[in-house]
């Protein structure tokens, strides 16, 4: 059975490869360029030694419309998008699954640290490495198209297994947090976005302080805020339209509510106990869900650290994610 991989040369990607055509599929790397920095010689040389066909594609126009475009957009709105999860949704994974129909071919495969059985995603075998979390956006409908042949391993074992193989692909080239970033993110988001000086609140409401842009900052940041009020402070709240960054006491971060919208089920919409995840650092917390409209409201059994608006909200039970979606706002 042939299977499109989604390929970039990396580490994660060529073990995919390998895996597949030690179970006897027939893999075909599809090499998405999506940036001038994208290192084509990279995917040749690595998909000749493993001895698999290689299409290039060039989606430069799309990948600038859907995915930069859309974070740019949201730090203007004070938001802190999540790259990778909106990236899998409207990029990888959906157009693996369109090339996968036009050529008549039944699977299609990533790298990612996940499991699936065509109808869910579960966590990673090795929570140290899963990455369902970024996955929790893509379509219901894509699913049954997709395999994760890295689910069940540890990133050390991958790492050995390309090895062992005759393939050293260094940690440095692996891919990074926001890979059409080169450079400094603050230098990116000047050149593309501008600065637009505003206030910085303090606790009580007083200004204590000028930001540069709102887009430099996110929920419970406290480093860079050059701000000296004598005790550690934190940012609660920012305001795009009143162009407000506002700080907070360490206690004023800790949320017991949010709301959660551009909601995606991988089940039937339901109210009840969830473990909701809303970061990929954070360990998934006990909550309950209400649906309002095409929304939800997640009340944690005990408040979380920094609810950030524009984040993933990844909803599990047990280690089978059953949906996702964006965080609009948390108190």
């Amino acid at each position: 059975m042939k299977v499109l991989v989604g390929f970039s040369g990396g580490v994660d990607s060529t073990a995919t490869i390998l895996l597949l055509k030690e179970q006897g599929y027939e893999p075909i790397a599809v090499t998405f360029i999506f940036n001038e920095f994208f290192e084509v010689q990279k995917t040749d040389e690595i998909a000749r030694i493993l001895g698999v066909p290689l299409i290039k594609i060039d989606l430069r126009e799309e990948f600038e419309r859907e995915i930069i475009g859309r974070f740019i957009n949201d730090y203007k709105r004070g938001l802190t998008p999540n790259v990778c999860g909106l990236c899998n949704r409207e990029f990888k994974i959906k157009n693996l699954v369109k090339i996968a129909k036009e050529e008549g071919i039944d699977k299609v495969a990533t790298g990612h640290y996940a499991r699936t059985d065509g109808k869910f995603i579960m966590r990673a075998k090795y929570r140290e490495k899963d990455q369902s979390y970024f996955l929790a956006l893509v379509r219901k409908e894509h699913l049954k198209y997709v395999i994760f042949p890295l689910g069940d391993y540890s990133k050390e074992w991958v790492r050995s297994y390309v090895h062992s193989h005759g393939i050293h692909i260094s940690r440095d080239e692996e891919s990074q947090d926001v890979c059409f970033i080169r450079g400094k993110f603050r230098e990116f988001m000047a050149e593309k976005v501008g600065n637009r000086p505003g206030s910085v609140l303090g606790p009580d409401g007083k200004v204590v302080g000028v930001h540069e842009g709102i887009q430099y900052y996110t929920v419970g940041q406290r480093r860079g805020l050059e701000i000296a009020l004598g005790r550690r402070v934190y940012v609660s709240k920012i305001d795009a339209k009143s162009n407000e960054v506002i700080l907070g006491e360490k206690e004023e971060i800790f949320r017991k509510f949010m709301l959660v919208g551009e909601m995606n089920w991988f089940i039937e919409p339901e109210e009840g106990k969830f473990h909701v995840q809303i970061r990929n650092v954070h360990r998934a917390a006990p909550a309950s869900i209400k649906l309002e409209n095409d929304k939800v409201e997640v009340e944690f059994d005990s408040p979380q650290w920094a609810p950030t608006p524009g984040q993933i909200a990844a909803f599990y039970r047990d280690d089978t994610l059953v949906a996702g979606g964006i965080i609009q706002k948390s108190w």
